[in-house]
């Protein structure tokens, strides 16, 4: 997929110093009229101008501030013979807090492919109600990185009231067709009757709804726990774009494959330094996911970066 990018920034008057502050936080209303537009960048970046040696004055945190669309692509293999492309498309805003900076991260897409020699399509059913999930994000020089705790997607830690170990007690959830659930101890759930299920994505089913398509035609509901973090970033103090690996990390479990034949994940991932993530800057916090998937969709974001069916060399 060609795509090419264009940001869609609001417009005041004239391309005077002020329009080209940084888009992060403090900097509420900063445009850039029709004419600074057309001037922008083949990746849709704002050309280097005067105003350029107050940013580079900028911290490297005060660099990152701001509303961004990220695109993250990470690669693998799956049982040892099925090559997994898989990629995601968030919104991120990055505040300060404190002494320290936060990310808070809104998925609008989680997809991929699976290749055999024939390609098989899989996708979040719902990615709408998929997790926010908020990092801390570290700074160090001009590069950058994220830590925070698993997210939990499909599962609770947490029995709910009444449970003790081994028992098993009514459920009011809809998959456990006999009306009782399993109170278990210890390692994540394995089983959708597992008391510490949820339906994450309000579907009516256990765990999170993920479709497949193409050779293999299935639905599964899963529960995954999510170590992932983005790592390697490197800054651009100008703005314009920022870069990083992610650093894919998760435990992912079917709990219930409807038609009963579904994609297996057990495997590996290619080193970090082949999983890139992308985040272009954003005209404000109010950006939907609708506005940036047609953005996407129209050929205005992430130009180049795709799944394209190749797979990376080396891995």
């Amino acid at each position: 997929m060609k795509w090419s990018y264009l940001l869609g920034l609001c417009c005041l008057s004239a391309c005077t110093e002020p329009q080209f502050r940084n888009h992060a936080e403090g900097d509420a209303g900063s445009c850039v009229d029709a004419a600074c537009v057309a001037s922008q960048q083949e990746d849709g970046s704002l050309p280097l101008t005067h105003s350029d040696a107050a940013i580079d004055a900028r911290s490297p945190a005060d660099a990152l501030r701001g509303s961004y669309a990220v695109h993250a692509r990470f690669y693998g293999w799956s049982t040892g013979i099925v090559q997994v492309l898989h990629e995601v498309i968030a919104i991120a805003n990055i505040t300060r807090e404190g002494a320290g900076l936060k990310m808070r991260v809104e998925t609008c897409e989680d997809s991929g492919q699976l290749l055999t020699g024939f390609r098989t399509d899989v996708r979040v059913k719902y990615p709408e109600h998929f997790p926010v999930r908020t990092y801390d994000l570290v700074v160090e020089g001009g590069s950058f990185h994220t830590t925070d705790e698993p997210l939990l997607i499909g599962y609770t830690e947490k029995w709910p009231s009444g449970c003790s170990a081994g028992a098993r007690i009514a459920s009011s959830d809809k998959w456990n067709a006999d009306g009782k659930c399993d109170c278990v101890q210890g390692e994540p759930p394995t089983r959708q009757s597992d008391c510490r299920v949820i339906d994450s994505d309000q579907d009516g089913n256990p765990g999170m709804t993920v479709q497949a398509s193409g050779i293999v035609s299935a639905t599964q509901s899963v529960r995954i726990r999510d170590r992932s973090q983005y790592v390697l970033g490197v800054i651009d103090e100008v703005g314009h774009r920022h870069h990083a690996s992610f650093e894919k990390d998760e435990d992912f479990v079917e709990l219930v494959c409807s038609p009963g034949d579904c994609p297996k994940y057990t495997g590996r991932f290619c080193p970090i330094t082949q999983q890139p993530a992308s985040f272009v800057p954003l005209e404000n916090a109010n950006v939907s996911c609708r506005e940036v998937l047609r953005r996407v969709e129209s050929n205005l974001l992430f130009s180049g970066e795709g799944l394209d069916g190749s797979f990376p060399a080396g891995c």
